[in-house]
C-alpha cells in the first residue's frame, strides 16, 4: 500500500471514529479528535496544542506520523462540527 500522504487531497474526518485502532501512543500535549482518511490512507487524527498554535498530525497503524495542513484540517473540522450541531 502506498503510505505517502498527498496534502492536496480533501481530508475525510470522523469525529466519532475509534482513533485507538491506529495508535495507543499520543504525543505530549496531544489530544485525539477521531479518525481521518487522506489520500486513501487512514489513521488517528491528533491535535497538538490549542487555539491558533494547534497543529494536526495523522498517526497510522505503522506508527508513522504525518503532519497535516492546519488550514485544511481546521476547515474540515469546522464543516464537520457545523453539520453535527
Amino acid at each position: 500500500m502506498d503510505t505517502r500522504i498527498r496534502n492536496r487531497s480533501r481530508p475525510s474526518i470522523n469525529l466519532a471514529g475509534d482513533w485507538s485502532q491506529y495508535t495507543d501512543a499520543i504525543p505530549d500535549g496531544g489530544f485525539p479528535l477521531g479518525t481521518i482518511t487522506l489520500s486513501g490512507v487512514e489513521g488517528a487524527l491528533i491535535q497538538i496544542g490549542e487555539g491558533e498554535a494547534a497543529a494536526y498530525v495523522m498517526i497510522n497503524t505503522d506508527g508513522l506520523f504525518h503532519k497535516l495542513s492546519n488550514r485544511k484540517i481546521k476547515v474540515a473540522l469546522k464543516i464537520k462540527r457545523e453539520a453535527t450541531s
